[in-house]
């Protein structure tokens, strides 16, 4: 239990003034602890990376098993991607 709050979630529900006033707290630690609360909770799953270093990797593709959609879509489906295709029957 944190403070006041029943865990950490309730953190996120409110503004960061509110909890600067709940905890008696500078605005600045009020918003620190609602990111490391967010990290904590919602952690990112990959580490950032520049453009230039996404550019220079290589890419491999998922394939939709017919060739002339892969060579529409560039070579296929890029993973991590959300890619939606549709159509007429």
């Amino acid at each position: 239990m944190i403070a006041s709050f029943d865990d950490e979630a309730e953190i996120l529900k409110l503004s960061s003034a509110e909890i600067q006033k709940k905890l008696n707290i500078s605005e600045q630690d009020a918003v620190s602890l609602c990111r490391e609360v967010a990290q904590k909770i919602y952690p990112l799953p990959i580490k950032l990376s520049s453009g230039l270093k996404l550019l220079n990797q290589s890419i491999s593709y998922l394939t939709t098993a017919d060739s002339g959609i892969d060579n529409i879509l560039g070579g296929g489906i890029l993973p991590s991607i959300l890619t939606e295709v549709v159509g007429e029957r």
